[in-house]
């Protein structure tokens, strides 16, 4: 629907953008186990909408491909689950981005690629910088994790 809807307003899309219009408005259910519902409940119609207004960005035709050093052996996240929780610890984070064929853009177009990022988390036992510039190259920044006063269990934050 999203592809079709985009098509007929002749918009640009990518496959990059579509999945991350999906992700960034999904909805998160109440009652339901945070980690039983990925992104959470999909909305197409504020999918499409966010498509339709973010067309133009220079990330649309941009994947990132992003590692976590030190956090086992998924690296899609921060996972402490055989790490002390006596101390804080920090994790190496990579950001690289890939356009979409790549192999066809010109030079030009991956020099002047710039990402001003402002970089959030509710959490306050997470410390991660406020802002990152992200090239067209692989660029890292660090976030600590201070599990020193939580009660035990599982705890997520994004």
């Amino acid at each position: 629907m999203l592809i079709s809807g985009l098509k007929a307003r002749e918009i640009p899309s990518s496959p990059f953008s579509i999945k991350r219009a999906l992700e960034q408005t999904a909805v998160f259910l109440d009652g339901v186990e945070v980690f039983a519902q990925g992104h959470g409940l999909i909305q197409v119609d504020r999918a499409f909408d966010h498509l339709v207004a973010y067309h133009n960005q220079q990330e649309r035709d941009v994947r990132f491909h992003i590692t976590v050093a030190n956090s086992g052996p998924s690296m899609k996240g921060i996972y402490m689950r055989d790490m002390p929780t006596s101390k804080s610890k920090e994790f190496a984070i990579s950001v690289e981005p890939f356009f979409l064929n790549c192999e066809e853009r010109d030079a030009e177009s991956k020099i002047n690629f710039n990402i001003h990022l402002s970089l959030a988390c509710n959490a306050s036992w997470v410390q991660i910088p406020k802002h990152f510039d992200l090239m067209y190259m692989a660029r890292g920044f660090s976030v600590k994790v201070d599990p020193t006063g939580l009660a035990s269990g599982v705890h997520y934050t994004r």
